[in-house]
């Protein structure tokens, strides 16, 4: 071969910057436990990423915790973290109820892996049956009939 040749390559990461997904995909919390903490994963830590993620009202609604939406920051090495969720200790005899938290937006070539939405359940921590109030117990019938 007479003379000599350059080329340049060059090589394509295609590995992104990791999937992010919850270490579990249904949490629970009893409701006098103050707040409920969901741990993200990222797979692949090489390089710095970010997801965005955000509460949304199910059966539990506002007054049973605190809405929250943000942005968790990874820096490159960083394979988790984690999303702390106050919750609201009522005196209210009720039904666990649910609330779900979802993970949106991942940077830097990141991708969404699964689950990327997780279920809250929170335990209710008040028993017995539920109370009615605005009733007179001497009341008659309606219409006012014996």
């Amino acid at each position: 071969v007479s003379g000599q040749s350059t080329a340049t390559l060059n090589i394509l990461d295609d590995d992104g910057s990791g999937t992010f997904y919850f270490e579990q995909a249904a949490y629970s919390v009893a409701e006098a436990a103050g707040s409920v903490t969901l741990t993200v994963r990222r797979n692949n830590t090489s390089g710095s990423a970010s997801v965005d993620y955000a509460t949304a009202i199910g059966s539990a609604g506002p007054e049973d915790f605190t809405q929250k939406s943000g942005t968790l920051h990874f820096t490159s090495g960083q394979a988790t973290a984690n999303i702390v969720i106050s919750i609201t200790n009522d005196a209210i005899a009720e039904i666990d109820q649910k609330f779900t938290v979802a993970l949106s937006n991942p940077s830097s070539g990141a991708t969404l892996g699964t689950p990327n939405v997780a279920t809250v359940t929170i335990l209710d921590d008040e028993f017995g049956i539920p109370t009615v109030t605005g009733l007179s117990p001497n009341a008659g019938p309606p219409g006012g009939g014996n």
